[in-house]
C-alpha cells in the first residue's frame, strides 16, 4: 500500500516538473536530490542540510502546500509535531535556481 502511494505520488511529481508548466527563474529541475534529508522516517523532527540556500516546501499527498522554510547553509531543524502520522514530499528550490524534492515518512 505505502510502495503504491510513494509510486503515485513520484509519478505526478514527475509529469508536474516542466520548464512549461514552471516558467520562472528555476533554471533546472533534476530528479537527483541536492541536499539530505534525516532521519527519515522521522518522529517529530527531521534535519534537512544543504550547500547551498534556498526555499524548503512541503507537501502532503494531497500535494497541499503545507510549510515553507527558509533554508540556510548546513543542518536546518524542521519540526512538524504539529502534523499528521504519514507521507510528506518535500521540494528544494536553491539559490541557483535548481529544484529538486524527496519523499520523507513521519510515523
Amino acid at each position: 500500500m505505502i510502495y503504491d502511494v510513494i509510486n503515485t505520488l513520484s509519478s505526478v511529481l514527475q509529469k508536474s516538473r516542466t520548464l512549461e508548466e514552471w516558467p520562472t527563474a528555476i533554471k533546472t529541475i533534476i530528479a537527483s536530490k541536492t541536499f539530505e534529508v534525516y532521519p527519515n522516517p522521522f518522529n517529530d523532527t527531521f534535519y534537512f542540510e544543504s550547500k547551498t540556500q534556498g526555499q524548503l516546501d512541503i507537501y502532503n499527498v494531497a500535494l497541499q502546500h503545507l510549510k515553507q522554510v527558509d533554508v540556510t547553509l548546513n543542518k536546518n531543524t524542521i519540526d512538524m509535531a504539529n502534523y499528521d502520522d504519514g507521507l510528506y514530499c518535500i521540494s528544494f528550490l536553491d539559490e541557483n535556481g535548481t529544484l529538486s524534492w524527496d519523499i520523507v515518512v513521519k510515523f
